[in-house]
């Protein structure tokens, strides 16, 4: 399997743990997805959460705006439209949804790869370009109240 095929492999399954977390902690029952198949850079932060094992380094994303956010984590603390969230609550909640589709992506793969290993969320904002030695894929999941990028980075085998 070439390295494009693979990575659009682990991407449909990165897609398939998004709509698991969707749906059991989010209480989202529709989500549209748009393979774009390229990662297009924009200035957005996220949480992303490294996958390493003998079929590769892989990184797993989610941007989005501040805004989505701040509802997908008032969603996830099962907190009210109106309550206050400060920002680090927003990334912690950010972080532990990104690695809870991590994890998924990890239990859905260890068939694949035996030897994954799930690192640590780490969150940014700013752009993400990746370098020539890695590949990267971009699916918008639009749960049509709030809108989200998931990013899937693979490092090429030299």
């Amino acid at each position: 399997m070439n390295e494009s095929t693979e990575l659009e492999r682990w991407c449909d399954v990165m897609a398939e743990a998004f709509t698991e977390l969707a749906e059991s902690s989010l209480f989202v029952e529709e989500i549209d997805f748009v393979h774009l198949g390229w990662l297009n850079a924009k200035d957005a932060p996220g949480s992303y959460v490294p996958l390493v094992g003998d079929s590769g380094t892989f990184t797993f994303g989610i941007q989005g705006s501040w805004d989505d956010f701040s509802k997908l984590s008032r969603r996830f603390l099962f907190m009210d439209e109106g309550d206050e969230i400060s920002d680090e609550e927003i990334v912690d909640a950010i972080n532990e949804l990104c690695n809870i589709m991590a994890g998924g992506v990890k239990r859905r793969m260890v068939t694949h790869d035996s030897s994954l290993k799930l690192g640590l969320p780490t969150f940014f904002s700013g752009s993400i370009h990746v370098t020539s030695d890695q590949e990267a894929r971009e699916t918008i999941a639009d749960f049509k109240t709030e809108r989200f990028h998931l990013v899937a980075v693979k490092q090429k085998v030299k």
